[in-house]
């Protein structure tokens, strides 16, 4: 019983995942305002307008949100349940959409302070 509790479950995480359902995106059913992580609402708003400017998709927001707080390559990766590969990817194509080579440029660009990841 106990083991088929556990096959239902995994195989439950398995049809989000596919469908897109990301930590952060259950967070944002959860938590509404905090689903963002560390971001003030100033800079949840900056997001939104670079996004709509730039034509950024969804998950392409969701990297810059990461992005903007800090997370590494990889850490955008756990955190959207996708390959390095295709994190780094979605990384590319903000970069290209925003006109940016580098984190550097990214912030400057925003006109946001770069603070190192806290833990």
């Amino acid at each position: 019983m106990v083991l088929l509790s556990i096959l239902a479950a995994n195989a439950a995480m398995i049809i989000l995942v596919r469908r897109g359902v990301t930590p952060i995106r259950s967070a944002e059913l959860f938590e509404g305002e905090q689903a963002t992580g560390d971001l003030d609402a100033a800079r949840r708003a900056k997001v939104d307008r670079v996004a709509a400017a730039c034509g950024l998709g969804e998950r392409e927001k969701e990297v810059l949100t990461l992005l903007l707080e800090g997370c590494s390559a990889s850490e955008v990766a756990s955190a959207m349940v996708v390959a390095n590969g295709t994190a780094k990817s979605h990384i590319r194509h903000v970069y290209k959409k925003l006109g940016v080579h580098s984190r550097d440029e990214l912030f400057e660009k925003l006109g946001i302070e770069r603070e190192e990841k806290k833990g």
